[in-house]
């Protein structure tokens, strides 16, 4: 997903290099070395390297919200739970820490994820969007049954 982003933005930048290297016609050419070249796609990977870094950043953000409302709602059920008859309370809160369990998975996917290469970053963003779809619908589905 990003890969082509850098190398899209790393061959721009060498060619906007090699086209530096004619000059418009009246105009004294400058010589581009490979020193130039070098240095241009030096540039051009350490702002692919700051997008990939922001883009990271951001999805951590918008994953850690996900975590906070997924915990208040939670929260949420478990008061649900004190105000529920005896015969269900058990299944509630058994329902609660499988809840809980796949929030504790989440967060260390996330934090395996800060840790992680690239490709391995992909894969486990893959992962924690499907954990947090889960995630979201199994809430969902206990609301709804906590509220029967």
């Amino acid at each position: 997903m990003i890969q082509p982003f850098i190398i899209v933005l790393i061959i721009s930048s060498l060619l906007l290099v090699a086209g530096s290297c004619k000059g418009k016609t009246g105009e004294k050419e400058e010589e581009v070395t490979r020193e130039d070249v070098r240095e241009e796609a030096k540039e051009a990977v350490d702002t692919a390297a700051a997008y990939v870094m922001e883009e990271r950043e951001e999805m951590q953000e918008a994953y850690q919200a996900s975590i906070e409302d997924a915990k208040s709602r939670i929260a949420g059920l478990k008061q649900k739970v004190e105000s529920a008859g005896e015969s269900v309370k058990e299944q509630y809160r058994e329902r609660i820490r499988s809840l809980e369990s796949r929030l504790t998975d989440i967060r260390n996917d996330m934090n395996q994820m800060q840790e992680s290469s690239e490709e391995a970053w992909e894969e486990l963003q893959e992962g924690v969007d499907a954990a947090l779809a889960d995630l979201d619908r199994a809430i969902e589905d206990a609301e709804a049954e906590f509220e029967e």
